[in-house]
């Protein structure tokens, strides 16, 4: 049981189940590493097996981590559980909508991000971390990632950085 339980989410057999596909983009940039860094994410591609259609995305961490995630849907889905190596913010979740701060609905591994990012040593000695405000991505395939969303990121004006940052940064993660 404890291997099922440390592979949810890592695989086709063990998906994260979400309520619909439009909950990916709410869940996936409201998670973070147990160590409280953020992700940035990438769809691969979309699987079908039997008749459920898993969704396959990479995962890099600002700790400089590569992960995949596979997530599988289910409209009855009542209690959100991120992926093993991971937690929600839960007063994210609440600024979006996706429950309200009174709500029932039950939430597995939910952490307050600031006090966590207050004891993290990762965190504060970021780059990443201290460049971008939380966590993001894609839904749409990228050849390089983290790469071409980072620079997507940088050319889109959302993040303000010189050009010295930026190319410190692609160096960072071109290594990995």
């Amino acid at each position: 049981m404890r291997n099922f339980i440390s592979k949810y989410g890592k695989g086709i057999r063990n998906p994260l189940i979400l309520p619909n596909q439009n909950s990916i983009k709410l869940f996936l940039d409201n998670m973070i590493t147990f160590e409280g860094c953020h992700i940035i994410y990438n769809k691969l591609n979309s699987i079908y097996q039997e008749i459920n259609l898993i969704e396959h995305y990479q995962i890099f961490s600002f700790d400089r981590k590569k992960d995949d995630v596979f997530i599988a849907f289910d409209e009855q889905k009542k209690i959100y559980t991120p992926p093993y190596g991971y937690l929600f913010k839960i007063d994210k979740l609440i600024e979006n909508g996706l429950i309200q701060e009174s709500s029932q609905t039950p939430l597995k591994e939910t952490i307050d991000y600031y006090n966590l990012k207050t004891k993290s040593k990762i965190s504060n000695n970021n780059l990443l971390e201290n460049i971008f405000a939380g966590s993001f991505g894609t839904s749409q395939p990228l050849i390089n990632f983290p790469k071409d969303l980072i620079e997507q990121k940088f050319h889109s004006g959302e993040t303000i950085i010189t050009k010295s940052i930026y190319q410190r940064i692609v160096n960072e993660i071109s290594q990995i």
